[in-house]
């Protein structure tokens, strides 16, 4: 498919450019054109710097480890390939006779490589308002990305500890029951002295779990 009707909210002053960004190194090698490897390599970086930018002015409480955790999970590639597959980026690449299948890990880098492109064809404005417009969005989005991609009570405190003021936070087991045998412990989840949820499971650590899911649903609904 023509790379022209390629729907991103830019238009190309160089089509050229694009093109290269959906040339895979095995249609490459084929038929002597250039690959999109070297746009992908200053891609990454491109993303790298607009992503890591954007965590620093938002996200003002968080550590520099933390931060660069959070980056991490934006730039993964099951989030890249996940935005690239919704914008029908596999219509578009250029592969060889060699290559059987589109892997997530190359629409990953077609995501960076797109960037690369845009970048050189218009500069670093453009570049941001295409990483904004389909991977950050906003700082809601932000947080769904980063919470899925890590357990639940994690992904909560951390969320958490992203607030200003910081709530407390505490997990509260209420009572413990004998059953056929088996405990069941009733916890409750305590954010800012107020009661999130309360459920009951077999063990606490299943509570602490479902308590941390509950929450994060409410909290960033």
């Amino acid at each position: 498919m023509d790379v022209k009707n390629l729907d991103i909210a830019y238009k190309f002053k160089n089509i050229e450019l694009l093109n290269t960004a959906f040339t895979h190194l095995s249609y490459s090698n084929e038929h002597g054109v250039d690959s999109y490897e070297r746009m992908e390599y200053l891609g990454d970086s491109i993303l790298q710097l607009i992503v890591s930018e954007y965590l620093y002015e938002n996200f003002s409480h968080i550590t520099s480890g933390e931060l660069s955790k959070y980056r991490s999970y934006l730039v993964s590639t099951q989030s890249l390939s996940t935005i690239t597959k919704k914008l029908h980026f596999d219509k578009y690449i250029k592969i060889g006779k060699a290559l059987n299948s589109v892997s997530d890990a190359l629409m990953a880098d077609l995501f960076e490589s797109v960037l690369c492109a845009i970048y050189l064809d218009c500069g670093i404005d453009s570049a941001k308002s295409f990483v904004m417009n389909y991977l950050i969005k906003d700082r809601e989005n932000v947080l769904n990305i980063i919470n899925s991609s890590k357990d639940y009570k994690t992904a909560l405190q951390e969320y958490i500890q992203s607030l200003t003021p910081q709530p407390s936070m505490e997990y509260v087991v209420v009572s413990t029951e004998m059953k056929n045998n088996k405990t069941f412990f009733t916890m409750q989840l305590n954010i800012a002295g107020k009661c999130i949820a309360t459920v009951t499971k077999t063990s606490k650590k299943d509570c602490e779990k479902n308590l941390s899911k509950i929450a994060l649903e409410n909290l960033t609904k």
